[in-house]
């Protein structure tokens, strides 16, 4: 299809063609939006790199999800999938800003040390020893993911699996570490 008659179509419609698989409405849609979104997820992360990742992680989701995507508004699901990444991605920052600093106050000078490096190794075996309890194949998805940090879709093409396999078995991995929580929180005198 003409590209000038794209530029013309609706959202709707251009939607409607890419389901049908085609490429050049996707490229219409990404060139229609990219810029937009870009911006949009910039200016809640002040950096680059990380809103160029989350628009492209976006974009390749409409692509290959466009079969079993129901859409209303095409921009409502652009610009909520970039938002929804954000707060991922600022979860995920708070996290580990949390554990730097509860591994910071551990090394807190005049703090006795000793006692503090045997908490954190204690901490460490308990960790240790419940991440032994997965599955081996959680356990390797769940070690890439939070301790390695890959993404759902490195973690998918080096291991060869599904994102859909990665993600339940992220979400497993989490799910038994869920009960661990208030006893590391008694054990760290970190309470809520």
């Amino acid at each position: 299809m003409d590209m000038r008659k794209l530029q013309h179509q609706t959202d709707h419609e251009l939607f409607l063609q890419i389901k049908e698989g085609d490429t050049a409405a996707y490229k219409e849609v990404y060139e229609r939006y990219w810029q937009l979104l870009y911006v949009y997820a910039y200016r809640f992360l002040k950096d680059k790199s990380d809103a160029e990742d989350i628009v492209q992680e976006v974009f390749i989701t409409l692509f290959t999800k466009k079969e079993i995507l129901e859409v209303k508004s095409l921009s409502a699901l652009l610009y909520t999938s970039v938002r929804n990444r954000v707060l991922k991605k600022f979860d995920h920052l708070k996290v580990r800003a949390d554990y730097l600093a509860s591994v910071k106050n551990l090394q807190e000078p005049g703090e006795n040390l000793t006692e503090a490096q045997q908490n954190f190794n204690d901490l460490s075996r308990i960790i240790e020893s419940e991440l032994q309890k997965l599955p081996e194949s959680t356990r390797e998805v769940f070690v890439l993911s939070r301790i390695e940090e890959k993404s759902h879709k490195e973690i998918s093409e080096s291991l060869n699996l599904t994102k859909d396999v990665v993600k339940k078995r992220v979400a497993a991995a989490v799910k038994h570490f869920k009960h661990l929580k208030v006893k590391l929180q008694i054990f760290t005198g970190i309470l809520p």
